[in-house]
């Protein structure tokens, strides 16, 4: 079988499956994340933990959303994936790059935030909350003020050489929902539907993507305000800053059940520590938007 080669969060990947999300590369020399199609038995041996569709081991996770597939990582380098009958091509990529690849980052030791990014000046400025806070509709709106994507969903973290976090950019694809594509004037007949959410929709932003890792200039955590009330930037200080960095990770569930909270708990207190952080307050109301983002523009400058 044909065998695709691609780059996400500074990976490189080998992939059995077409993932036309991710940015298609040449053969490297050497690849960091394989990604194959095999058929995966039911049950781990000896699982340590099953949560309805999640079954986790040392080292090898195992998820089984209904209907879609069957997927196995294992030991922070190789997903096993066996689709089911009847499941779109779509689908199956859906929970892979999402669900899976968040875990297998986990399993590297990497810290993957649940997050969006967008590229300022040179560095990354990353938007935390949970599903609905905001954070794809902060991202396109900086966007469309001619700042590139870094990542929709999941933004990951990593220190270099001397500690300091760089924030690795994901893929060149955003979700909005619909009232957000009316806003901004864009023609949802020309963008992909969401598989799982009807009135939510793929915009692809290949030509306007920021590819490189970037040093890690500010993070915000997005809360929602009253309607009427100006946005608000308060500073985190210290250790507050370090549960908020935990519950906003990627899948913190799935930490919380392996073996390994205590070294994810020290990823986060040493990102609150280098890194800026903020809450920031503002109406959930697309009206009131862009004096939203005049008041995030002058915190971040």
């Amino acid at each position: 079988m044909p065998i695709n080669h691609y780059t996400a969060y500074g990976l490189t990947v080998a992939s059995e499956l077409e993932c036309p999300e991710l940015i298609a590369t040449d053969p490297p020399s050497q690849t960091d994340v394989e990604v194959s199609l095999a058929e995966i038995p039911a049950l781990l041996d000896a699982p340590l933990h099953v949560i309805r569709q999640t079954q986790i081991g040392n080292g090898v996770f195992q998820f089984e959303p209904p209907g879609v597939a069957r997927y196995r990582a294992i030991g922070g380098h190789t997903i096993l994936v066996q689709p089911f009958p009847g499941a779109s091509p779509e689908e199956v990529r859906l929970f892979l790059l999402g669900t899976v690849f968040g875990v297998l980052l986990h399993q590297q030791g990497r810290l993957p935030l649940h997050a969006s990014g967008i590229e300022w000046a040179g560095s990354a400025v990353a938007f935390c909350g949970p599903s609905g806070a905001g954070k794809s509709t902060l991202a396109a709106a900086l966007h469309r003020r001619s700042h590139p994507l870094l990542c929709d969903d999941i933004g990951v973290v990593v220190p270099d050489a001397e500690g300091k976090p760089l924030f690795y950019p994901a893929f060149p694809r955003i979700k909005l929902w619909r009232d957000t594509l009316d806003h901004f004037a864009l023609d949802p007949t020309a963008l992909s539907r969401d598989w799982i959410r009807a009135e939510k929709y793929h915009l692809q932003l290949h030509d306007t993507f920021h590819r490189q890792p970037l040093p890690l200039r500010r993070i915000y955590f997005l809360e929602r305000g009253e309607t009427g009330e100006p946005a608000v930037i308060q500073p985190v200080e210290g250790a507050r800053g370090i549960p908020l960095l935990v519950a906003n990770t990627y899948r913190a569930g799935q930490v919380r059940r392996s073996s390994n909270f205590q070294a994810h708990f020290t990823q986060c207190a040493r990102v609150a520590e280098k890194v800026p952080l903020r809450r920031y307050t503002r109406p959930w109301s697309l009206a009131r938007i862009e004096a939203s983002l005049d008041t995030l523009a002058d915190d971040i400058s």
